[in-house]
């Protein structure tokens, strides 16, 4: 005789609906319906599935709002995509759920029959026999003081099987019909009651070699694998859907955002980030009306007394800018240090004196670098009172084919001086600071043109120089007086350079006319500073001849 499939225990049979005879159908469906005995659970699909399939479609709608903002940078992308593929997965998954729930087989979730407890699944069912059913509980729900359903639970071998009842009398009317039923069936076993067992047995003409046992898992993979693969395609389809909304907002916002500001640095920004964009050539115009308005209000406001070829080769570089955008123009620097090594004995035999103080390290790289750095802002500063920095911007760093302000400069000897306070002292028995001298020549240039503009400079230290001193000490013959102007030595030099870049800056700018047409001061008039003193200008001697 072949073995009952009730006789099967652990783990519980499966059967695939396709498979079952007709006959064993029609006992089912009408176990399921009331007219035999039996107790059936709807199979209502599941509130948490609902929600959880709404919070994927929820993430959709929320990501076509996140693509109303500026582009995606790869990172956001890399985590907008993970969310996407997360929230495919919830919703392809619950929605199999759902589907599954509603087409479950004879309409509900879980049937129990005198002889089995049988779920239903998506194309099959699985089932246990009920000396399996260890327990059946009920559990009511309170929110509040009031009733919200009864939890009724079956506690098999293997697992339980939960489901909710809204109705504590039917709650415990189904609990006490599946124990009945599990009790008829456990006494009909124990006596060997084939007339109760093979009268309630849907599935006796079934053996249990013919079927599969276990929980088939290909049924809960092939899920997981469908939902994934879906939830996959969904995001790359959803990504590049709204990737393309993005840029769409994205070119929207930047242009606006351009407009708003109204800078030729908005709009550049806008025609590098969105070469394909949808407003390039308004950006375009207005950049152009830029660079117009620029070039006319230089030439309206320029100062008086400009050098004319001086602004022509301003208005050729603003020219240059507006056709290539690159409005950076390099001011370069070629300094030549032409202080010989024996300048202390030079200039004592070229100016007849006995005592002469060396320049030390004043004019040092670093130093003179530092002044260079100094005068290259102040120029910037100048002309961005008259011209925008983002539509010709003076620098000390371009990487590209930029306007160059070419600045060469010779630093050489020139006169000699002596502090006031020796102004008594004979002559002969001084002791002098070499002075020096910077010749300048300037050119503008522009790549692929030959030199527009240039102008040569021979700055040569004021006559009188008055400074902030380290010591008041008078001059004394019997001290050693070189030592104090030793400790001015510095303070010296530095106005010296300062009033030699300073007569350099102020050629340029009231040259191009950006600033005011003053003389170029001579003098480096510094206030002493808090505890110090001020000390008698320093005059020069002329060379002897």
């Amino acid at each position: 005789m072949e073995p009952r499939l009730r006789n099967h225990t652990n783990p519980p049979f499966r059967l695939e609906y396709s498979e079952l005879p007709p006959a064993v159908r029609d006992n089912l469906q009408k176990r399921a319906k009331g007219e035999l005995p039996g107790v059936a659970v709807e199979s209502p699909p599941s509130t948490l599935a609902w929600l959880l399939g709404a919070l994927g479609l929820i993430w959709l709608v929320l990501l076509f709002f996140l693509a109303n903002d500026y582009l995606w940078g790869r990172a956001a992308l890399i985590l907008l995509g993970a969310v996407t593929v997360g929230a495919g997965l919830l919703l392809f998954y619950n929605l199999l759920m759902i589907v599954r729930r509603m087409r479950a087989a004879f309409g509900c979730r879980l049937l129990v029959t005198p002889v089995y407890v049988i779920e239903t699944e998506t194309g099959g069912l699985r089932g246990w026999n009920l000396e399996q059913l260890v327990s059946v509980d009920t559990v009511n729900n309170y929110r509040e003081r009031v009733y919200r359903g009864t939890s009724v639970t079956l506690t098999l071998e293997n697992g339980k099987k939960s489901f909710a009842v809204p109705n504590i009398d039917r709650a415990e009317e189904m609990a006490d019909e599946i124990n009945h039923l599990r009790k008829l069936f456990i006494e009909a076993n124990a006596r060997n009651d084939f007339v109760y067992l093979d009268g309630n047995d849907d599935f006796r003409g079934l053996s249990a070699d013919s079927v599969r046992t276990g929980r088939a898992a290909s049924d809960n993979v092939k899920n997981w694998i469908i939902s994934g693969t879906a939830a996959v395609l969904l995001a790359a389809a959803a990504m590049f859907g709204f990737l393309r909304l993005n840029e769409y907002f994205d070119d929207q916002k930047s242009f606006a955002t351009a407009q708003a500001v109204d800078r030729a640095a908005g709009y550049r920004k806008y025609l590098e980030t969105h070469p394909a964009g949808r407003h390039r050539d308004e950006a375009q115009t207005n950049l152009q009306r830029l660079y117009d308005d620029a070039e006319r209000k230089y030439y309206a406001v320029h100062k008086a007394g400009a050098d004319r070829q001086a602004v022509e080769a301003i208005g050729q570089l603003l020219k240059y800018a507006r056709e290539t955008q690159n409005y950076r123009v390099l001011i370069s620097f070629d300094r030549h240090n032409n202080l010989p090594a024996d300048l202390v004995e030079t200039m004592k035999k070229d100016f007849e004196v006995k005592n002469l103080i060396g320049v030390g390290n004043s004019f040092a790289d670093d130093k003179i670098r530092e002044r260079e750095k100094t005068l290259a802002g102040v120029v910037a500063d100048s002309f961005r009172y008259i011209i925008p920095d983002d539509i010709l911007e003076i620098t000390t760093e371009c990487g590209q084919e930029c306007g160059v302000f070419e600045v060469k400069y010779t630093i050489g000897p020139g006169s000699i001086y002596y502090d006031m306070r020796q102004e008594n002292v004979p002559e002969n028995d001084r002791i002098y600071y070499p002075g020096i001298v910077f010749d300048w020549d300037f050119a503008v240039r522009i790549p692929n043109r030959s030199a527009v503009y240039g102008f040569q400079l021979e700055s040569e230290p004021a006559s009188t120089i008055t400074y902030d001193t380290v010591s008041n000490d008078e001059y004394d013959p019997k001290k050693n007086f070189a030592e104090v102007l030793n400790a001015d030595r510095d303070l010296i030099y530095d106005s010296m350079v300062k009033s030699a870049f300073d007569d350099f800056k102020m050629n340029l700018v009231n040259r191009t006319g950006i600033g005011a047409a003053d003389e170029a001061p001579k003098t480096d008039e510094n206030k002493p500073g808090d505890g110090g003193t001020g000390t008698p200008p320093k005059e020069s001697r002329k060379k002897k001849k």
